[in-house]
């Protein structure tokens, strides 16, 4: 891999009279510090996975949103929205996109049973925040498992939810967090093969149901070992070995029990426990690929999305509260003549940053509600 690929020249954006035009006129129709032009912003509340936006900073792209709306208030979300659309800017992938900065306000509506409502674009120091000052657990240790607590909310992290829209954008989110006593730990196993690590995962998953559970391709810990962010091991040097990565909460007696019994299990089983302070954050990880000219995408199975020449496809099984699924991490070198539209294809998104897309279907009432879990 070769550093030379760290940077392909500033971000390019280069905008017409005409484009630069109805910016100034979108911003004039608005209060005054509601549209964002900058591009880290953009980057933050655009509808991408955390990967293509480190591609789009490192290769110079231009962000995927053109501005981010940043209203005061529920009602004015609904308004800065009509007057995007009406000027042609849609809250969808495309050449003329802008993002909605959502609310990031927390409110603890019931400290005796744990009910919090946190608006969408809360990030995960604030909602630890005012989770711990109620006496609540808002799971911070696996803060670097999603991008943000919107994301960990929808995956099932926080059991079952309500999350409010507006304008058919994500907005607020109602969950139930358990006290603070029942912080979980981590656990991290590594194995020679991925046949046992997947059988104890199951086995964990069916008799305790841990609150997160996962395998890893050994290829992750090799290079966080490489980039000294953990203690490097032998196995990662065999191309089957695999990690089995476990978060286990609750109140401290069964906690400590459940942590018992999975570690033996595990060892059981063949694997070696390793790295007790844990592993880094997910964005460590992808950001050392970014840099060396590689990709890290995880998508969940789909035999039918393209995958890039010479990646290497691995399998592995991830487990929230007991429910599994099957999720590819596909790892690659990437063609800077191609590189993102390389990443959208094998995600199956639909987005091109040269080709605009179909209209807004986001034709919601303004304070939908969807529910998870």
């Amino acid at each position: 891999m070769a550093l030379s690929t760290l940077f392909d020249g500033p971000r390019q954006e280069v905008l017409s009279a005409e484009e630069e035009a109805d910016l100034k006129d979108l911003e004039a129709a608005l209060p005054e510090g509601a549209m964002i032009r900058d591009p880290l912003t953009r980057d933050r509340f655009g509808a991408e996975p955390r990967m293509l936006a480190f591609l789009r900073q490192l290769e110079g792209h231009r962000p995927q949103a053109m501005v981010v709306l940043s209203p005061e208030g529920d009602d004015a979300a609904d308004e800065a929205v009509a007057e995007a659309r009406a000027m042609g800017y849609l809250l969808v992938p495309g050449e003329r996109m802008a993002a909605l900065k959502p609310p990031s306000d927390v409110e603890i509506l019931d400290k005796t049973t744990g009910e919090i409502r946190f608006g969408a674009g809360t990030d995960w120091e604030k909602l630890d925040e005012a989770a711990v000052t109620a006496g609540l657990c808002a799971f911070p240790k696996l803060a670097g498992l999603f991008d943000n607590p919107l994301a960990a909310a929808r995956a099932g992290l926080f059991g079952p939810v309500r999350e409010r829209r507006r304008s058919g954008h994500s907005w607020r989110v109602e969950a139930t967090l358990p006290p603070l006593t029942t912080m979980p730990e981590e656990l991290v196993f590594l194995f020679e093969a991925r046949e046992p690590a997947e059988r104890v995962l199951a086995r964990l998953t069916r008799e305790m149901a841990p609150l997160y559970a996962e395998t890893f391709p050994a290829s992750d810990g090799y290079i966080l070992a490489t980039a000294r962010l953990v203690a490097h091991h032998g196995w990662l040097d065999k191309p089957e070995a695999t990690g089995l990565r476990l978060f286990i909460g609750g109140p401290e007696p069964v906690r400590r029990a459940a942590l018992k019994f999975a570690e033996g299990h595990a060892r059981r089983a063949g694997g070696r426990k390793l790295w007790p302070q844990g592993l880094p954050p997910r964005a460590d990880l992808e950001a050392i690929l970014a840099s060396c000219g590689a990709a890290r995408l995880e998508r969940a199975t789909d035999l039918a999305l393209p995958t890039p020449e010479g990646a290497r496809v691995t399998p592995t099984l991830r487990a929230i509260r007991g429910e599994i699924e099957q999720i590819d991490v596909i790892t690659y070198l990437r063609d800077l003549s191609r590189s993102l539209p390389e990443a959208q294809q094998t995600l199956g998104l639909i987005e091109d940053p040269v080709r605009p897309q179909s209209p807004d279907l986001t034709e919601e009432s303004p304070d939908s509600v969807r529910a998870h879990g």
